[in-house]
C-alpha cells in the first residue's frame, strides 16, 4: 500500500499586484489528473476512476492506496505533460509516495 501526503502546499503565482503565494489544492489536483483528457480514458476506466476520485475527495491530510488505486493515479502522473514548477511537490508526493506495511489485525 502507498501513503499520500494530501495537505496544501504554498506556491508562487504572479498576479497584476505582484508575486503571492496561494496554498496549492493537492486533492482536487489528484482528482483532476486522474480523469485528465490526455488519458483518453473509456467509460469503464471512468467509472473506476470515479470511485478512486471519491475516496480522495473523502481523505484527510493523508490517504491510503492499494497498489492498484496508486497504480492509477501513478500512471495519470507519468502520462500527462505540461507539468510546472508549482507541481513539483505534488508530484515527489506522487511518485516518490511512502510504500507501507499493512498487518493483519488478529481476532482475539
Amino acid at each position: 500500500m502507498r501513503k499520500i501526503n494530501l495537505t496544501n502546499y504554498m506556491v508562487q503565482v504572479r498576479t497584476q499586484e505582484g508575486i503571492t503565494e496561494i496554498p496549492y489544492d493537492v486533492k482536487e489536483a489528484l482528482s483532476n489528473i486522474i480523469f485528465h483528457p490526455e488519458l483518453k480514458l473509456g467509460g469503464r476506466e471512468i467509472i473506476l476512476r470515479g470511485k478512486l476520485g471519491e475516496k480522495i475527495d473523502k481523505a484527510d491530510k493523508e490517504i491510503i492506496l492499494e497498489e492498484t488505486e496508486y497504480n492509477k493515479i501513478k500512471q495519470a502522473f507519468e502520462t500527462v505533460k505540461g507539468f510546472g514548477k508549482n507541481e513539483l511537490e505534488l508530484c515527489k508526493r506522487v511518485l516518490e509516495a511512502e510504500l507501507i506495511e499493512v498487518e493483519e489485525k488478529k481476532k482475539k
